[in-house]
């Protein structure tokens, strides 16, 4: 008796929603369950590639995000201050964000979005400083070659509005 849901056209309809990346490595999956068990995947064989998936983008250490706190460390040239992973809070959305970190206007050690220097300037002023000082728009990370305001994983969300944007940047 064949369930429907393990059809090939729904499992092709659940990959089609997918990224071209992720469906390469399905397909990869599909190739070692056809040598090494002799059938055609399953739903449930999707549900664990999908456990697996998440699993990997979400490791602690070696995710994608992890890597490139380590590389941005590694590549850092001094005029800009990184955060200190040792002490991290969370703050409303679930981001998490760094304590101990010096602020990169004013000498204090606070974030940004904290800070007196910065929320006293005009939004003209304060929405011109991530430019000037090469941060992302949606988390003040440095900009690089892999992280900007539109790849940003850790947009903030503003305490104002609610929007995806750090709440100093509030009316640009």
């Amino acid at each position: 008796m064949c369930n429907t849901l393990d059809s090939s056209d729904t499992i092709c309809l659940l990959l089609s929603k997918l990224p071209g990346y992720l469906r390469d490595r399905w397909n990869r999956k599909v190739l070692q369950i056809r040598k090494r068990e002799y059938r055609e995947p399953s739903l449930r064989d999707l549900v664990d590639f999908f456990s697996e998936e998440f699993t990997l983008v979400n490791d602690p250490i070696f995710s994608k995000e992890a890597l490139s706190i380590y590389e941005n460390k590694k590549i850092n040239d001094g005029r800009r201050h990184l955060k200190s992973y040792a002490t991290i809070k969370k703050h409303d959305n679930s981001r998490p964000v760094a304590m101990n970190r010096k602020c990169l206007l004013c000498p204090m050690v606070h974030d940004l979005d904290n800070c007196n220097t910065f929320n006293t300037k005009s939004v003209q002023e304060r929405s011109q400083f991530p430019q000037k000082q090469k941060l992302c728009y949606g988390c003040y990370e440095p900009i690089s070659i892999i992280h900007n305001a539109r790849s940003s994983q850790k947009r903030r969300i503003c305490k104002i509005c609610k929007e995806k944007h750090p709440t100093g940047l509030h009316g640009f």
